[in-house]
């Protein structure tokens, strides 16, 4: 079984102004799967770390599981974490609700499930039009989240 290809964009700026790697990546979304993440972040302990290392193995294999052809983990830190984070406090993905669940599920291989639970965090994000257009802006930061609150929308509508 072919593994999906594998990217790792930790090059984002803390003033809103995605890097130009980050808008590349952006431009060229493809078919595959897109996590947000903290992994590079320092606060990050080393045992949690490797926790979310073993969990991007687990997404990788999931992927390949499921016909997946890309994933791509962004790595923001926490000043950048807006796309996980709703009501703009400055947390740690990793301390979020259901983040421990869904890694125990990819790891003991609930495909279905964790897809589902995947999709509400690993929102496949379509956010070229919006970086481009406001990265310059100081309402970027709200309307990436009025998009993700769209899409969670539909994906619960769908589901």
């Amino acid at each position: 079984m072919m593994l999906p290809n594998c990217s790792y964009i930790t090059d984002v700026s803390t003033d809103f102004q995605p890097s130009e790697f980050l808008q590349e990546s952006l431009r060229q979304l493809i078919d595959g799967v897109h996590i947000y993440t903290n992994i590079m972040t320092d606060s990050i302990q080393p045992h949690e770390r490797q926790k979310i290392y073993e969990f991007m193995i687990n997404c990788q294999q999931l992927a390949a599981d499921l016909g997946v052809k890309s994933i791509h983990f962004h790595c923001w830190n926490h000043s950048t974490d807006i796309f996980l984070n709703q009501n703009q406090q400055q947390q740690s993905y990793l301390q979020s609700s259901n983040f421990s669940e869904i890694i125990q599920r990819v790891l003991q291989k609930k495909l279905k499930l964790a897809l589902k639970e995947l999709k509400l965090f690993v929102l496949i994000i379509n956010l070229s039009n919006i970086v481009l257009q406001f990265r310059n802006d100081i309402r970027f930061k709200k309307q990436v989240c009025i998009q993700q609150q769209k899409l969670k929308n539909q994906f619960y509508l769908q589901h």
